[in-house]
């Protein structure tokens, strides 16, 4: 999927080719080349691999959120969203989020493959290992993800009653509120499992 992408140049603006792509166009390739970035992203993550696209790679920039009742192929202008209307905003903050998740996997993957880490110029003596403090500054970087999200996207998971987290709610809204919160506390979540399992270790060993 990635290489059919790259392939079909999706990985560039279509800004880069003034008067080859239409409006309409461009913005299909752009929701289609974010669609795989996304994909390759969380696809890899299953599989414990880097992503295959690199961040130096790509320049498409990301979709336009647009009414999408009123956005046609004979279009010359973005139609604005409408509130409560079939806009685009949920993709673009999947897009964001994808953004978030591969700018802390890239600081904390480690190739279970390679038993040392190469120094480096910034980092002469490196470690295998993710720093407590590390893990800690990537969940603040989270958090302040989630607090800059638009309200309609928000999971409030600290309220008294959790049914008036939905009530009045369209499912789909629903939906796409509990899998942001989802993959960013999974996010979270994976950082802090190497010292939840260095902690039952030493437990174990004391016994």
């Amino acid at each position: 999927m990635v290489n059919v992408a790259r392939m079909m140049g999706l990985y560039m603006d279509p800004d880069e080719h003034p008067g080859r792509y239409g409006l309409f166009e461009s913005e299909m390739r752009r929701r289609i080349w974010w669609d795989v970035y996304y994909y390759d992203l969380f696809v890899s993550d299953c599989m414990g691999h880097p992503p295959l696209i690199a961040d130096d790679f790509p320049t498409c920039k990301l979709p336009s959120d647009v009414n999408e009742e009123v956005f046609y192929p004979t279009s010359t202008s973005l139609p604005p969203p409408v509130e409560g209307g079939p806009n685009f905003a949920y993709f673009l903050q999947k897009c964001r989020l994808a953004q978030l998740v591969k700018n802390v996997k890239k600081r904390t993957f480690r190739d279970p493959f390679r038993t040392s880490v190469p120094p480096t110029i910034d980092n002469p003596s490196p470690s295998n290992d993710l720093s407590i403090d590390a893990a800690i500054s990537f969940e603040s970087e989270v958090a302040a993800w989630m607090s800059d999200l638009p309200p309609q996207f928000k999971l409030d998971m600290l309220q008294e009653d959790p049914t008036r987290m939905i009530s009045g709610v369209s499912p789909p809204l629903v939906a796409q509120r509990c899998e942001i919160a989802t993959i960013t506390a999974r996010l979270v979540i994976k950082l802090f499992i190497p010292f939840l399992k260095k902690g039952i270790a030493s437990s174990s060993a004391a016994h």
